[in-house]
């Protein structure tokens, strides 16, 4: 049996027609990888240009706080018992301006406290901001 195929002009055998047909297979299958992955770079790269220019706008929000002047002003206030600095600074802090930690830290530098405990009964000062116009 004749195992040749004829195809413009030229004659294959089988043997070389399956090796032909092979070679275009991972032809196109290395084009199709190559195209799944720059897309997928596509992808990662549009999603940090994302990220960063959220966190760019947000310090930049941020940084400029809510754009209202504010006053700074301080009182004493009860520590009653079960408060903790944490306490007092989820009540007081300004978020436009702090972080909690970050008051936790003022409220200790104003009472000059050496750790994060407080006493009930005594006193302790707290700043807190009011706008201008007040």
């Amino acid at each position: 049996m004749n195992n040749n195929l004829k195809y413009k002009d030229h004659t294959y055998n089988a043997e070389e027609e399956q090796i032909r047909r092979n070679m275009i297979s991972l032809e196109l299958k290395r084009q199709r990888q190559l195209t799944l992955f720059k897309r997928k770079m596509l992808a990662a790269l549009t999603s940090a240009i994302i990220v960063i220019s959220a966190i760019i706008i947000i310090n930049t929000v941020t940084a400029q706080g809510d754009g209202i002047e504010k006053e700074k002003r301080y009182k004493s206030i009860m520590i009653e018992y079960g408060d903790t600095l944490w306490d007092i600074a989820k009540e007081y802090y300004d978020s436009s301006l702090y972080t909690i930690p970050e008051y936790i830290e003022e409220l200790k530098s104003i009472n000059r406290l050496e750790c994060d405990s407080i006493k009930s009964g005594s006193y302790i000062v707290v700043s807190y901001f009011v706008n201008q116009a007040e």
